[in-house]
């Protein structure tokens, strides 16, 4: 797979991560979510490297009472493992197999109408070439839906 269509399915995976405890710490309404990503030791100039990606989502009041509904949708090569909640803080492993294995963790802090996150993956390719990335993830509550 290329490094450009990794990090796509990659964004996809993990977008939706944002509202794990989201029954909780979130408010239904429209949402940006503004994603950027480094990749330590790659050239500058790769797709995605430091760039702010953004987009948004209507989380609906269903959406947020029933968690499982927004946990990561993938094709069922990727798995949450070891999550917690701890006051405003969750964090958690994610275990991905296939031709370009991952694995890795993240963190976030809910505070009311915005949160943040970070999530550090370690990719292996099927030709054995590691890569490491880290996104920072940040959620801004931007009013009700349209």
């Amino acid at each position: 797979m290329k490094k450009t269509g990794l990090m796509l399915v990659f964004i996809a995976i993990m977008s939706p991560m944002t509202v794990y405890a989201a029954d909780t710490y979130m408010k239904e309404g429209l949402w940006e979510i503004a994603v950027t990503t480094e990749m330590p030791g790659m050239p500058a100039g790769m797709p995605f490297r430091g760039q702010e990606i953004k987009q948004t989502h209507c989380y609906t009041q269903k959406e947020l009472k029933e968690s499982k509904n927004t946990l990561p949708k993938s094709d069922g090569k990727c798995k949450i493992v070891d999550y917690k909640l701890s006051g405003k803080k969750a964090s958690w492993a994610i275990q991905c197999s296939g031709e370009n294995a991952m694995n890795g963790s993240g963190e976030m802090l809910y505070k009311g109408d915005s949160y943040e996150s970070t999530v550090k993956m370690n990719i292996k390719s099927s030709r054995g070439r590691s890569m490491q990335t880290i996104q920072h993830i940040k959620g801004r509550r931007l009013g009700n839906c349209k």
